[in-house]
């Protein structure tokens, strides 16, 4: 656990403003270049089989992968760090659409950002403390996913309330790298998407995407495995029998409660057409419109 002493070595500078520089040219990622991009070819052949396969290999690998316990109560009795997760995820999916980053890419440096603060909830999560960490998390997500890694000085957004020194977010990567102990090969709830829509129309696989996104700035699905957030987003968007019979197979039998209660939560939180969550913090004011 890194305590706050610590951190403060790494961090406690005041702001300063970098040189301007010409905006680096997005990724191309055809006719849209903001995320959800379509499933990689990849997977465009895969059977029955290799995805049943895929699905338990990654259900067998996410919960070394999740916060720690008691993470989703911190989040609850603390306004402060239930805040701070917030702007932090916020930032993280704009600068992702904003560079064409890949979706994946969004979705692992939450995944280090939620473990890394559930190590350390007991801190007081300043606003300088959260902006470093943000940079971090999203640093290291697009040099394990991206082919042309984005520089620290484009990751910097008119977002964050401070700037950084690169030399400052380098030792914050590694704090952040010996925390989790190396292991960013994560399991997400992106990461069940292709395996749950590469046989259905994209246009559906880009709505379970963008459910995901949204559940992403949402609290209460922090309780949830990634694969019961990826399941229940799928029956959110395709509800038909044939579905229910995949899943059915997919899903261990004493998981599809939790599968039963996210998908129900969901349904009401997000996918509701009545739930006027339209506040600056919301997803609706957050994830780029498909």
């Amino acid at each position: 656990m890194v305590e706050s002493s610590s951190l403060e070595l790494l961090c406690d500078e005041e702001p300063f403003l970098l040189t301007p520089a010409t905006s680096p040219v997005p990724a191309q990622r055809g006719p849209h270049s903001c995320f959800p991009e379509p499933p990689p070819p990849s997977h465009s052949n895969i059977t029955d089989e290799e995805c049943s396969q895929a699905f338990q290999d990654y259900i067998l690998r996410e919960r070394h992968y999740a916060p720690c316990v008691g993470y989703s109560e911190h989040l609850h009795r603390f306004t402060h760090l239930s805040t701070a997760r917030t702007k932090a995820i916020r930032y993280i999916i704009l600068v992702c659409s904003r560079l064409g980053l890949a979706t994946g890419t969004a979705f692992n440096a939450v995944n280090y950002l939620d473990r890394f603060f559930s190590m350390n909830c007991r801190m007081k999560w300043e606003v300088w403390m959260t902006d470093l960490l943000s940079v971090a998390c999203l640093s290291i997500a697009s040099k394990l996913d991206e082919v042309n890694t984005p520089s620290l000085h484009h990751l910097q957004t008119e977002d964050l309330n401070h700037c950084f020194q690169p030399s400052t977010i380098q030792q914050m990567e590694l704090t952040v790298l010996k925390t989790l102990d190396w292991r960013l090969s994560c399991v997400t709830p992106y990461s069940y998407v292709h395996l749950l829509t590469w046989h259905i129309h994209s246009s559906l696989s880009a709505r379970v995407t963008h459910l995901l996104l949204r559940a992403l700035l949402d609290t209460t699905f922090v309780d949830f495995a990634a694969s019961t957030i990826a399941v229940s987003a799928m029956r959110c968007v395709v509800q038909t029998g044939a579905l229910f019979s995949t899943l059915s197979r997919l899903i261990p039998v004493e998981r599809m409660s939790d599968v039963d209660n996210c998908h129900k939560i969901m349904a009401r939180r997000i996918m509701d057409p009545h739930n006027k969550n339209d506040g600056p913090w919301s997803p609706v004011s957050v994830i780029p419109t498909l």
